[in-house]
C-alpha cells in the first residue's frame, strides 16, 4: 500500500469515525510515528475538538517509534474498512516532505491567527494611544519622575501616559 502527500492524509481521515477512544490514541499514534510533532494539528483537526485535556495527555504520551506496529498503513487501512478507495491520482511521496508540507501548513496558519489577533487589537491600541500624552515636567507624570530623581527628556513623544488614569 501506498502512502502519499497530505491531500491523502486528509482525505483518508474524513473515512475515520473519530467517537471512540481506542481509535483515536490509534489515530494518533499513526501520525505522531509518521509525522512526528507535525502530525498533532492534522489529529486535532480529526478528532474535531473532542477534550483538549484528553488531546494533551494523549499526544503527550505517544512515544514515536514505539507505537507498536502503528503507521501511516493503519490509518490507509482504518478507511478502507469505513468504505475508503484509493484513487489513481495518489502518488507517493517521502515522508520528511510530508513533514515539511505538515509543518509549513501549521506555521502559516500560526500566522495568520497572529495577524487576526493584531487586527482585533489594532483599534483598541490606538484608541488607547491616542488617550494618552507626552510626559513633560508640568504634568503629573512628569512632576513623579522629576520627584524620584529621573531626568524627564524634552520633546519625548514616545514617553507618554494616560491622564485619565491619574488619581
Amino acid at each position: 500500500m501506498n502512502y502519499t502527500g497530505l491531500d491523502s492524509i486528509h482525505e483518508i481521515l474524513r473515512f475515520i469515525p473519530s467517537g471512540d477512544n481506542a481509535l483515536r490514541h490509534r489515530v494518533a499514534a499513526a501520525l505522531k510515528n509518521e509525522l512526528g510533532e507535525a502530525g498533532h494539528s492534522l489529529w486535532n483537526e480529526w478528532r474535531d475538538g473532542r477534550g483538549d485535556d484528553e488531546a494533551k495527555d494523549v499526544w503527550r504520551s505517544i512515544k514515536p517509534y514505539r507505537t507498536g506496529g502503528i503507521t501511516i498503513k493503519t490509518l490507509f487501512y482504518l478507511a478502507q474498512q469505513n468504505g475508503w478507495r484509493p484513487s489513481n491520482t495518489h502518488k507517493e511521496i517521502d515522508l520528511s516532505s510530508l513533514r515539511s508540507q505538515v509543518r509549513l501548513e501549521a506555521e502559516a496558519e500560526r500566522d495568520r491567527l497572529q495577524v487576526e489577533r493584531w487586527q482585533q487589537q489594532k483599534a483598541r491600541l490606538i484608541d488607547l494611544w491616542e488617550k494618552t500624552e507626552p510626559i513633560t515636567s508640568n504634568n503629573p507624570a512628569g512632576v513623579y519622575l522629576l520627584n524620584r530623581g529621573l531626568n524627564v527628556p524634552n520633546n519625548a513623544m514616545a514617553l507618554r501616559y494616560t491622564p485619565d488614569l491619574v488619581t
